[in-house]
């Protein structure tokens, strides 16, 4: 169900979801923990790297940083 008010997530737990410069989808929280990062690995066809415990994924946190390093050092200078 949407949460019609902004109000109403105030005093339950909800799942938002939204990207810049787009609108936020708010809605009642399933009970599933990590429901996002379930469904997100099951939409990219890897439907157990939802779990950061078992596949951390230190290769991708390696190459984001160093993309983070490269832009701040290009924004510097």
């Amino acid at each position: 169900m949407l949460l019609e008010h902004s109000d109403g997530w105030r005093e339950r737990p909800y799942l938002m979801l939204g990207s810049t410069g787009s609108t936020c989808a708010l809605v009642e929280d399933v009970g599933i923990p990590q429901y996002f990062r379930r469904r997100l690995a099951t939409a990219i066809g890897q439907p157990d790297l939802w779990d950061y415990a078992a596949f951390p994924g230190e290769a991708n946190v390696r190459a984001t940083l160093a993309l983070f390093h490269d832009f701040a050092n290009q924004a510097a200078g």
